[in-house]
């Protein structure tokens, strides 16, 4: 472990939240990000070296706002000030305060800390970590892109799989780069691909080299208004899509609406924790599985964000074989029957009713 040269006294924390505008708001699902709102904090030790540390609020996948974020700074300041620092042992005293959760603002304050620790020892802040140089890095495997989507149609193709692909997840597809490339891997094996994207993205270009890779269904989510219905109806009109290989979804509800959403708390990576589990079945697991960018099986879509149980890779074990695993097969028994007791099940919202009562039983 990196060893200091001398304690570190704190002298005074200054605290500031900046709002940023941003040149394009970003849509997600269930809201629009104008801006970008952090938390700045500065820890000046007795030497007047300082640090800086920041933290983005994030209220729909942290569950903290900037005003909450500046609360608990002011709270964390109060613990730490005129605190001596030996070693990176005392970083601890963040995670072990009183002060629950609040993970982004805690961040900051490690950040801030680390950086100062760095200069007052003059040294990088890599080497705070490890003064070891490595002379190469292993590249363990190609991810994302069109490599893995071979993989997997490929995986697929051999058990002759007549399910649905669906491009879809915490970004926005159209973003990708050699979209069709990926969807060409599936429409060459005969594989039924869909794709969900905002649409702010799409031209009649990419709309046609989409659908002549082997797209077959394109489900839009509308965010900005009912005006959008004849603008995308227009669209793809213009791109030679018939009505029945695209959806329009309507997203443009106000706050009071929910959006138009059915929130959940993305299996606790959200909000508030659940003080006990929901008692109700489900199928997510019986019916679908979720490939993240890097070919990383997560349990289903709802851990996402915190990718708390992850069951193999599909560039180092077989789809099916992750699909029959032991453990994920013990994760279907007990949500079939409404025993959300493993995590992070036990700290879902999701109602996880809607599809897969079928294969349920199947199970």
């Amino acid at each position: 472990m990196f060893k200091m040269k001398s304690d570190i006294l704190i002298k005074s924390i200054d605290i500031y939240t900046l709002k940023i505008p941003l040149k394009k708001p970003i849509k997600m699902a269930g809201i629009i990000v104008d801006s970008a709102e952090n938390l700045f904090v500065k820890i000046t030790n007795q030497n007047d070296n300082y640090g800086w540390g920041e933290a983005s609020s994030a209220p729909t996948m942290t569950g903290e706002f900037s005003q909450g974020m500046f609360a608990a700074a002011i709270f964390l300041k109060n613990i730490l000030i005129n605190k001596n620092i030996t070693s990176l042992n005392d970083l601890d005293i963040l995670k072990n305060s009183p002060l629950y959760e609040n993970k982004g603002a805690k961040s900051a304050f490690e950040i801030a800390l680390l950086d100062l620790i760095a200069k007052e020892n003059e040294v990088p802040l890599y080497k705070i970590f490890s003064d070891s140089k490595r002379p190469s890095i292993p590249i363990i495997k190609m991810v994302a892109g069109k490599n893995l989507a071979e993989e997997i149609a490929n995986q697929l193709s051999s058990i002759n799989f007549d399910g649905i692909v669906n491009i879809s997840g915490t970004g926005e597809a159209t973003l990708t780069k050699h979209l069709s490339d990926i969807v060409q891997k599936f429409g060459d094996k005969k594989i039924h691909i869909e794709l969900v994207t905002n649409g702010d993205k799409l031209k009649p270009k990419l709309i046609e080299s989409l659908y002549n890779a082997g797209l077959q269904q394109m489900v839009v989510s509308m965010y900005d208004g009912p005006e959008q219905i004849q603008y995308f109806k227009d669209l793809f009109k213009e791109s030679n899509v018939g009505d029945n290989y695209y959806t329009l979804r309507d997203r443009w509800y106000d706050e009071e609406e929910d959006y138009g959403l059915l929130y959940t708390n993305r299996a606790g990576s959200m909000g508030d924790k659940l003080l006990s589990p929901h008692e109700r079945p489900c199928y997510y697991t019986h019916y679908s599985t979720y490939i993240d960018w890097n070919g990383d099986v997560l349990l289903c879509c709802q851990d996402m964000y915190n990718r708390t149980k992850i069951f193999g890779n599909v560039l180092e074990k077989k789809l099916v074989d992750i699909w029959i695993d032991k453990k994920l097969i013990d994760y279907r028994k007990k949500l079939s029957v409404g025993k959300r007791v493993l995590s992070p099940c036990d700290n879902c919202t999701a109602n996880g009713m809607v599809f897969g009562d079928k294969h349920s039983k199947l199970w």
